[in-house]
């Protein structure tokens, strides 16, 4: 069960940037409060949605949209059970190329969040 009730939940528009094609996109989610209301930027700038393999996730809504060389990006990671080499689609981890100019609730235009580096 969320700690948050739906009512504190609120959208979120996130800008996000590929600093290589210059490719842009405005990805829709929900935002949540810290415990003084502001919103709580911790799962974007030092969570899980900071590393770019999750970035390129929502800047092509998986694999779905973008320019052919970043929406059909592939790398080669090393599974750690078995050695084993795979392939997979979408950016490697911390290749620090997808970049959030700005999350803003998109409910009131505020602007909650802006990143001038990489996490």
């Amino acid at each position: 069960m969320s700690r948050y009730r739906e009512a504190e939940v609120f959208p979120i528009r996130v800008y996000l940037r590929d600093t290589v094609t210059g490719f842009t996109h405005a990805y829709e989610a929900e935002g949540y409060p810290d415990d003084d209301g502001s919103f709580n930027d911790f799962i974007w700038c030092d969570g899980n949605f900071s590393c770019d393999c999750n970035r390129w996730l929502f800047i092509t809504e998986h694999g779905t949209i973008g320019p052919p060389e970043l929406r059909d990006m592939t790398y080669t990671r090393t599974q750690l059970w078995d050695g084993q080499e795979v392939e997979e689609q979408g950016v490697q981890c911390d290749s620090m190329r997808i970049m959030i100019d700005k999350i803003e609730r998109a409910d009131t235009g505020e602007v909650v969040y802006t990143e001038t580096e990489h996490p």
